[in-house]
């Protein structure tokens, strides 16, 4: 079953001090993401980005899109997702399967190699967590923290805003096609990122972002991605 849940909990219910037997730092938590996450015998996901851009209704013939991931991995070089993006009310769906030998896409009842159309790879786990430590350089060592649950799993809920990021633009061109549109997007973003306490996993990522234009309307980027059921058993290979 995938799901998807992050919620504050009450401080009362959780240790006092966080993380207080590791020295790391948020840059270096975010530097040893994509380590760790290859190192997990296996889990599931759940990404969804959301984009609202008055001015792409021009060049889109919607102000918003939508994509929504759902995939399992069994790192490091295993995964299989199903994405399903939307511009207004004109949906496509894909299936993408990553394997040692390939990437491949279902076309019918088989799959071919490719990477696709709609550029939904970009949303996989193994490619968010790559990003979050590309832009860990970005991020201030003692950010505000507090403590938190991601499912049942305890966990340190880091918050740093004003972020710069480019990502959120290149994310919107590449996957909706908003060519000149995405400049009306932020600049700069809260970035919340949430490390289990033990092990210091990325559990849990959300950038947010909101601008608005001359004519008073939001421009707004959410991205929000969940990695859950680790160290299920199951396999991923083509039909």
């Amino acid at each position: 079953m995938l799901w998807l849940a992050s919620a504050a909990c009450d401080d009362s219910d959780l240790p006092a001090v966080v993380r207080e037997d590791t020295n790391e730092s948020l840059q270096q938590l975010a530097v040893a993401a994509t380590e760790r996450l290859e190192a997990l015998e296996s889990y599931r996901y759940t990404t969804t980005l959301e984009v609202t851009i008055p001015e792409a209704t021009d060049e889109l013939g919607a102000a918003s899109a939508a994509t929504t991931v759902t995939g399992e991995a069994i790192p490091p070089d295993h995964w299989r997702q199903v994405a399903t993006s939307s511009v207004g009310a004109i949906s496509a769906e894909e299936e993408l399967i990553s394997l040692p030998d390939g990437n491949f896409i279902r076309r019918g009842d088989s799959y071919t190699e490719g990477q696709g159309e709609l550029n939904t790879s970009l949303l996989s786990v193994p490619s968010l967590w790559s990003t979050v430590e590309a832009f860990s350089v970005l991020l201030p060592d003692d950010p505000e923290r507090e403590n938190a649950t991601v499912g049942d799993d305890l966990a340190v809920h880091y918050t740093v805003d004003n972020i710069r990021l480019l990502q959120a633009k290149d994310f919107t061109l590449r996957l909706f096609g908003a060519v000149e549109s995405a400049d009306d997007l932020p600049d700069r973003y809260r970035v919340e990122l949430w490390f289990s306490s033990e092990g210091g996993i990325l559990l849990q990522l959300l950038i947010s972002g909101e601008r608005i234009d001359g004519q008073g309307r939001p421009n707004t980027f959410r991205l929000e991605s969940t990695i859950s059921d680790i160290g299920e058993d199951f396999e991923i290979e083509l039909d």
